[in-house]
């Protein structure tokens, strides 16, 4: 089959699979509370300011009270990403607990840290108030964390 994007959306968007897994560009496309389990592996603390609060925005939209998010990775910010600490706004800002987050020590035990968080209360917050709340409207990222200004 030829993946073409109008295929790859229609086969994505339908109901054939119970196990999907959906690019980042296609939260848009994605109904509200409509997945039980969003993941991120090696994937978070590598991203920008924006597409971090995307990522936590849409993720949270998307998945229904009692899903699960999962994350796997160092567990620290990388520098020159995004200061955005992922782990504390999912259960301070988005109703989300910590369901486990595996005692090992990165790339000693294991590589790359797992924790799982439950969605326990529907918090709606959009891209904008997320934003507005993790930094504000007159902060300068575009050039990248480290030419950052008004954090």
């Amino acid at each position: 089959m030829e993946l073409v994007p109008e295929k790859l959306e229609n086969e994505i968007l339908s109901n054939k699979y119970a196990i999907k897994q959906i690019p980042f560009w296609f939260f848009e496309k994605i109904e509200d509370n409509s997945y039980n389990l969003v993941t991120a592996t090696n994937a978070l603390n590598e991203l920008n300011t924006s597409a971090i609060i995307y990522m936590l925005a849409n993720s949270n939209r998307v998945l229904q009270k009692n899903g699960y998010v999962y994350i796997r990775d160092s567990g620290k910010l990388k520098p020159g990403r995004h200061l955005i600490d992922y782990d504390r706004v999912l259960i301070e800002h988005m109703g989300f607990e910590l369901i486990h987050w595996l005692n090992v020590q990165n790339r000693v035990d294991m590589y790359a840290v797992p924790r799982i968080y439950k969605k326990v209360k529907n918090v709606e917050l959009t891209f904008g108030e997320l934003f507005d709340l993790l930094i504000n409207r007159e902060t300068t990222l575009s050039q990248g964390l480290d030419f950052a200004q008004n954090l």
